[in-house]
């Protein structure tokens, strides 16, 4: 039979073990949606969008604003152009992942929610998942979990969910149209600060000019212009091609 210290001293361990577990699972859950500073320029919020989403680990779900990825991403030109084949790819600052990956987006994004179902990046997964399901990009159109993607995104803060929410109930795309639900969800997206259910909120002008922007952006995915060659996109009328005599002509 152990030592009575012995049993005094296993059970306050297995106590304060017990008790950094709840701590910690309250820790996750208030810092899940508190916005935090890029780690990498401590000047602008991890998940801040310019002209470009913002960097995503696929392995640990760490983020970093979209001038940070950038910045990675001409410094890894670089180097490939100076033929450092050491360096090619690029890399996650932390848990040092590639940062890139040749399985579709859909499927990398399912995994990380499944191996990492707290943080702040899940409302950021759900909220593109959602996306990919509505459109069909790297996997079957679903307007039904792609509604429920949104809610879940939605239900963690993520305001430009809560706009497209709006925008379903709008225009009666997957829902029974229903105005009132719209402007309830568009005023929850003003109070998460996003732009669209802003301006949707504050004039029927604005509503009715982000329900003719969807109505086309619609009629644009339909065709899946990511499964096209740019010479049929430009054939649809949907890009045009850079004419190569002008090239000449301007060198």
């Amino acid at each position: 039979m152990p030592p009575p210290w012995t049993v005094v001293a296993a059970s306050a361990a297995a106590c304060a073990l017990a008790v950094w577990l709840l701590v910690d699972d309250d820790e996750d859950a208030d810092d899940e949606n508190t916005p935090q500073l890029c780690e990498l320029c401590l000047e602008r919020p991890e998940d801040q969008e310019t002209d470009m989403t913002f960097g995503l680990c696929y392995q640990c779900g760490r983020m970093h604003c979209s001038t940070c990825r950038k910045k990675m991403l001409m410094a890894n030109m670089q180097k490939v152009q100076m033929n450092e084949r050491c360096m090619f790819g690029n890399k996650c600052p932390w848990c040092r992942s590639p940062m890139e990956s040749a399985t579709p987006r859909y499927l990398l994004l399912q995994e990380l929610l499944e191996r990492r179902p707290k943080g702040r990046h899940v409302k950021h997964c759900l909220f593109e998942c959602a996306v990919m399901r509505e459109i069909g990009l790297g996997c079957g159109t679903d307007l039904a979990d792609a509604i429920k993607l949104h809610k879940q995104a939605a239900a963690r803060g993520h305001g430009q969910a809560c706009y497209r929410l709006g925008g379903f109930f709008d225009d009666g795309v997957g829902v029974e149209r229903d105005p009132a639900a719209a402007l309830r969800w568009y005023e929850r997206g003003r109070e998460l600060g996003d732009p669209n259910a802003t301006g949707c909120c504050s004039s029927e002008a604005t509503r009715h000019f982000c329900a003719v922007a969807r109505a086309e952006t619609r009629k644009r995915v339909a065709s899946r212009p990511w499964e096209r060659t740019p010479e049929d996109l430009a054939m649809a009328g949907l890009i045009q091609m850079e004419d190569p005599e002008d090239d000449e002509l301007e060198t």
